[in-house]
């Protein structure tokens, strides 16, 4: 099916959705494969357009993070930038999602318009409006809290050869397995590579974790010692904290064992690696309804009933069980 081959590939987010849910993991990287063609079984058909959806935390912190990689770019090509560009783009952009959203254009095109969970499981409701409207405060707070930072004084600062990196989707092989990264930001600070995360949720332990991938990222393709690496997560949210941390070879070798771990337990599930086939059956589904309830593809497990998303698609009322979609 498709023009082009599913290769097996590895990033943060796909090891946290395989720990939430097998099967969620399954419909978006396997069972969702093909499902853009005219043709496509319904069950791949639609698994594709899930895949596509976001919620409004989500969206929030892509509204935030896509303004500043717009303004940082704006700062890297000497261009003026002040708080209320950054917060009228990140405005202008969610008023734009949210007439895609509402209106069900993810109907004709799932990939090029925003499709919120919220209206799609739930409706146009007014509880659904008034999260929208958190949304923006939320939003606008958080690109207040990096300008009050002071990071556009940082960057504006900066050499033109201390650029480094900005909001690229880079890959790094380990061990032979494509790595996707993603690093917000990279640049040269005093002999030292920075490496960039911002944060619009709370601080959590795993996050300390998910930035060593960025060293790697940064010692394999950049080619920079570990000595010269430093990671900073900063939280744009309520906590506004930032933390800066040295990379050590035993933080580094220990997780890369688990990176490797985790790798290995996916590979396992696969009926062919080689070929990076997988069946339904060997992901199966989680037993946690709170993981279900806010799962993107639970139309897929559950059926349609009375969600409104499905209504405007027009889907089948029943799809059978994923194990017999065709390839």
């Amino acid at each position: 099916m498709g023009s082009f081959k599913n290769e097996f590939a590895w990033s943060a987010s796909r090891g946290g959705m395989l720990e939430q849910c097998a099967r969620m993991f399954w419909l978006r990287y396997y069972g969702s494969w093909g499902g853009w063609e005219k043709n496509a079984h319904p069950g791949r058909r639609i698994a594709y357009r899930l895949g596509k959806m976001t919620g409004i935390p989500r969206w929030r912190g892509s509204l935030v993070h896509d303004s500043l990689e717009w303004g940082i770019g704006r700062i890297s090509k000497r261009l003026p930038l002040t708080l209320q560009l950054l917060q009228d783009r990140a405005v202008n952009s969610m008023k734009t999602g949210w007439r895609q959203s509402r209106g069900a254009l993810w109907v004709r095109d799932p990939k090029r318009n925003v499709m919120l969970f919220e209206h799609y499981y739930i409706g146009d409701t007014e509880d659904v409006q008034r999260q929208s409207r958190v949304a923006r405060v939320a939003v606008e707070c958080a690109l207040q809290r990096w300008w009050d930072q002071g990071w556009h004084e940082v960057l504006q600062r900066l050499a033109v050869d201390d650029w480094v990196e900005l909001e690229g989707l880079g890959t790094v092989t380990f061990r032979g397995v494509t790595i996707y990264v993603q690093p917000d930001l990279a640049y040269w600070r005093d002999g030292l590579l920075m490496v960039v995360d911002w944060k619009t949720g709370r601080p959590k332990p795993a996050d300390d974790v998910q930035v060593l991938i960025y060293a790697i990222w940064a010692i394999k393709v950049k080619k920079v010692p570990m000595s010269q690496i430093r990671t900073q997560l900063v939280y744009l949210g309520a906590d506004g904290s930032e933390k800066t941390a040295k990379v050590t070879e035993p933080d580094l070798r220990a997780f890369a064992e688990r990176l490797w771990a985790d790798i290995e337990g996916a590979q396992k599930r696969l009926s062919h690696v080689g070929r990076n086939e997988a069946r339904a059956r060997d992901f199966p589904k989680t037993t946690n309804l709170g993981t279900c309830a806010r799962c993107d593809f639970k139309q897929l497990c559950h059926g349609r009933k009375e969600y409104p998303g499905p209504a405007l698609a027009e889907d089948p009322l029943f799809i059978e069980e994923a194990e017999s979609w065709p390839k």
